[in-house]
């Protein structure tokens, strides 16, 4: 094994497979052109046909326990992660010995109820009245932990899509903080960000990818490709473009992108999350509003980081980020809306002489077809007298013969 092999040998990452791909590949429409005119800060992206409706309740239900063989993910080994310029990345505070002693559904409950759920106005249920977990069997949300089918959830109301309440909407098969709300905000509707096509297209080397992923992955090229590769039409997306710091990114080394001057090996990769970006934030409150709020999202998220990661956020530059993604959603509207008036005009400007030649054509067509048919009937119909007056002809003479 190479040091590029073992470099990522212990990345993990969420994907869709099976059922779930399909699904997954009905969204994704793949973008095999660059368009160096997109924007190359890009933030949070929702699926809009996929978010839930404001101040749902939506159920969340375990089909299981999760076994000794759902692993977690250690403090360590996240302490050692560092950016794509060797900076050391942010982890959350609540990735701590606490949370390791708690059993994993507990875990899983107590990061989604503590870390999510006070960002948006959905509610995310796990008790009923009576203080007892959901039956699952009733749920929107159900969850596996089945260490041999990676992590993945179905994006936002396709949990609802499917009727068999006894099969997973999610699986998470290894534990830890980011992995856990990465998985959830797909649950709201949240894309991959390497997926998202409002940034540069990433150039990938997919030879290397498709071998990185099977040997890291498990995954076969399909997986790969519907996971990595491809990526969303942009009229699906609701929301900014490519955030390095957002929790819905994942690692990828340089050694899996080209280098966009000289499309070679090697680029500038990416690197893993472990806490909420101020734009995850910005977003998930934007797109999920809290009722009669005294705070605008921009507001929210400065408090929001200040109080839970003790980390400044310039709410003027949210404010900028949200007008800009603004902007660039109504210019992609007026150009999509141009290029669909463009044939209106060409028929209006025709001249009347030109408006009509195309009818005559059809009508003269219509007319060749009519005498067509018409000649064709008469054909037949003499075809069939002239036979009965042969069938005719042969019994006169087969009588004369007889008689003579």
């Amino acid at each position: 094994m190479n040091d590029f092999e073992k470099k990522i040998k212990t990345v993990k990452m969420c994907a869709q497979a099976g059922t779930q791909l399909q699904t997954l590949k009905k969204q994704l429409k793949t973008v095999r052109k660059e368009d160096k005119n997109k924007a190359k800060v890009l933030q949070a992206a929702f699926l809009k046909s996929k978010v839930w409706p404001s101040n749902t309740t939506i159920k969340i239900g375990f089909l299981e326990d999760a076994s000794e063989e759902v692993t977690r993910t250690s403090l360590a080994i996240m302490q050692k992660a560092v950016d794509v310029n060797g900076i050391s990345l942010p982890i959350d505070p609540m990735q701590n010995e606490e949370l390791d002693n708690l059993p994993i559904k507990q875990a899983v409950i107590k990061v989604i109820t503590e870390r999510l759920q006070p960002i948006v106005n959905v509610k995310l249920q796990f008790y009923d009245n009576d203080k007892q977990l959901l039956n699952p069997f009733i749920c929107d949300i159900r969850i596996t932990f089945d260490p041999n089918n990676g992590a993945w959830s179905l994006v936002g109301t396709d949990c609802l899509t499917n009727k068999d309440k006894k099969t997973a909407t999610m699986n998470l098969g290894w534990f830890d903080v980011p992995t856990t709300l990465h998985e959830f905000c797909h649950a709201l509707g949240m894309i991959h960000e390497h997926q998202n096509p409002k940034g540069n297209l990433i150039l990938w080397n997919k030879k290397r990818v498709l071998q990185w992923a099977r040997s890291t992955q498990g995954w076969d090229p399909e997986t790969t490709n519907s996971n990595i590769i491809e990526r969303y039409n942009i009229d699906e997306i609701n929301g900014s473009t490519f955030d390095s710091r957002s929790i819905m990114l994942y690692f990828f080394p340089g050694d899996l992108v080209l280098d966009e001057k000289t499309n070679d090996c090697c680029g500038k990769g990416t690197q893993q999350n472990y806490q909420f970006s101020p734009y995850d934030v910005l977003y998930l409150n934007n797109t999920y509003p809290h009722n009669n709020a005294t705070l605008t999202p921009e507001q929210f998220t400065v408090k929001f980081f200040n109080d839970v990661f003790n980390q400044k956020v310039d709410a003027e530059d949210l404010t900028q980020q949200l007008q800009a993604d603004e902007k660039k959603s109504e210019a992609h509207a007026l150009q999509q809306q141009q290029s669909t008036d463009k044939v209106v005009p060409k028929m209006n400007a025709m001249k009347p002489e030109e408006q009509t030649a195309p009818v005559t054509e059809v009508k003269q067509i219509t007319e060749q077809r009519i005498c067509f048919t018409y000649g064709s009937m008469m054909f037949y119909v003499i075809l069939f007298i002239l036979f009965l007056f042969l069938v005719f002809l042969l019994i006169w003479i087969l009588v004369s013969v007889k008689k003579s």
